[in-house]
């Protein structure tokens, strides 16, 4: 499947790049980071009691926070919020020069409790066997104010992951995104290109939209099926976020796809993650919009969104096994605060959600995916970084792949229907403890494993 990337698709990815060379000329004021997750409130009050010095602002007296990760729907906690804190000198003298240092470390582990371990050899889900993986993005941010161009921000992010079954990493190591951000007329449009994952970008299908609740469920892996980009493999890509009217914004992206056959294959052919067309790779568009509004004292948080994703990349048509252009992705989903629980602390509170999405079943296995999510923000009042979390799921088997799967003499499952409950400790300053439990009736297509009951654990670390 080395099909020649389409000429639309090509110009369209070249254009991209020539866009971000134009980004550097562009500045204006820059949009503020977002302060509101649990850890930052909490993070606020002891900076209250604490104030740090001036030391900690880089020129023009900017805060620190503006050397967070920016342009993306994921926050990841405050500096303040990370092991070594703001109190110590390599982050200080970092910040005067307008450099932010971040590292992730996410270790998982999977293991379902209702059957014996399937050999390595025949595993065909995470959990079928003892599952684990470890993760570890470092990550710089340079404030480009120190060129003169204000609201730029320069990212260089590296990423090793290490997982004992390949097929649902895969191992690598290279570079985890490598972009530039502009943000321009007050926040209102903000542009970003470069190797960028979109999974930070779109969809927004972590619980809260943080990085720190490691909040386990389900995995919606429709997006990625389509050909967008995850950690740790990043395509080239340019971005563009429109915020106007007030709460409301349209997301546009163009991203060369992902491989068809999937992050394995990614990883395997472009071990450094900076190929920039490989052959066979079409042109991803990316059309994203939504209402958000984060919870203050007079309203509830809310954030609707739906998108819709098409692919000029040659897939396998699982129907007449020959190769199909348009594959795509629609999806909506909405999150909602029900009610609050600490006026002072509006974010803190109990949320529901919902998330459908639907492609097309002669190109994808994974064809309908339904999602309903019912999670607490805080739920104790002596624990402001908590969360709590339900999530029921159910995906939506390809016919044709189970078509596929009787001809070659195996038994298929129809679909999955999961449900996965979890908890988010804050252990220690930058450090949180997820333990979870997750039931899924129909783990995968082909064969027809039984039900398996996972036991689930996930550790953070933010440095």
């Amino acid at each position: 499947m080395k099909q020649l990337i389409p000429a639309t698709g090509r110009s369209g990815l070249h254009a991209t790049f020539f866009a971000i060379f134009l980004l550097s000329a562009c500045g204006a004021s820059a949009q503020q980071s977002d302060n509101t997750t649990p850890a930052a409130v909490a993070a606020r009050g002891e900076a209250d009691q604490n104030p740090p010095s001036t030391d900690y602002e880089h020129p023009g007296g900017r805060d620190i926070e503006d050397l967070n990760l920016r342009g993306g729907y994921l926050k990841l906690p405050p500096f303040s919020e990370t092991v070594f804190g703001l109190e110590n000198p390599v982050t200080q003298n970092l910040a005067k020069h307008g450099i932010g240092l971040y590292d992730i470390d996410d270790n998982d582990f999977t293991y379902n409790t209702l059957s014996a371990p399937a050999p390595l050899a025949q595993q065909t889900y995470t959990g079928q066997r003892p599952t684990w993986k470890s993760s570890h993005y470092p990550m710089l941010t340079w404030d480009l104010r120190q060129l003169g161009v204000k609201g730029g921000q320069l990212e260089v992010m590296g990423t090793v992951q290490k997982i004992s079954w390949n097929a649902g990493g895969p191992n690598a190591i290279g570079f985890g995104a490598l972009a530039y951000y502009q943000s321009l007329f007050k926040g209102h449009l903000e542009l970003k290109g470069g190797y960028i994952d979109n999974d930070f970008e779109y969809v927004g299908t972590a619980i809260g939209g943080q990085a720190s609740s490691g909040s386990l469920g389900v995995f919606a892996s429709l997006p990625f099926e389509v050909g967008m980009s995850y950690l740790p493999m990043t395509t080239p890509a340019f971005n563009v976020n429109v915020h106007y009217p007030h709460h409301v914004y349209t997301k546009i992206g163009l991203q060369r796809s992902m491989d068809p056959k999937g992050g394995v294959t990614e990883a395997a052919r472009d071990t450094i993650g900076l190929r920039f067309a490989p052959k066979g790779d079409g042109l991803l568009t990316i059309y994203e919009g939504g209402y958000q509004h984060d919870a203050d004292a007079k309203t509830h948080q809310m954030w609707l969104r739906g998108g819709y994703m098409y692919n000029t990349t040659h897939f396998t048509n699982l129907k007449t096994g020959g190769q199909t252009t348009n594959n795509m992705l629609g999806y909506l989903l909405a999150d909602r605060q029900l009610w609050k629980t600490d006026p002072a602390q509006p974010y803190r509170g109990l949320y529901a959600g919902v998330s459908a999405m639907d492609a097309p079943a002669t190109q994808n296995s994974y064809s309908q995916y339904y999602e309903a999510r019912l999670y607490m923000r805080a739920p104790f009042h002596s624990r402001p970084a908590d969360m709590a979390s339900i999530v029921s799921s159910h995906t939506t088997y390809s016919p044709y792949a189970k078509y596929n799967a009787v001809a070659s003499g195996s038994t298929y499952w129809n679909g999955a229907t999961s449900l996965t409950g979890s908890y988010t400790l804050r252990l220690a300053r930058g450090t949180y403890f997820t333990p979870g439990i997750s039931y899924t009736n129909g783990p995968d297509i082909a064969p027809r494993n039984k039900s398996s009951l996972n036991l689930l654990a996930v550790f953070s670390i933010f440095f």
